[in-house]
């Protein structure tokens, strides 16, 4: 079984994989955004925009 889910960003068909889980950062094929999987449910993936990395992360 795969997900399929929309960018958020530019609206594209996206297809993961039936071991997607929640918080794991994925790249949109179409326009290259990065992505975070909010949330899985049984039929359903949410998506949103990844948070831009800032240079002290991890400091």
């Amino acid at each position: 079984m795969t997900y399929q889910a929309n960018c958020p960003i530019c609206q594209a068909e996206i297809n993961l994989a039936s071991d997607t889980q929640e918080s794991e950062v994925i790249t949109c094929s179409d326009c290259q955004s990065r992505l975070v999987v909010d949330k899985v449910d049984m039929d359903r993936v949410d998506l949103s925009q990844a948070p831009e990395v800032e240079e002290d992360w991890g400091e």
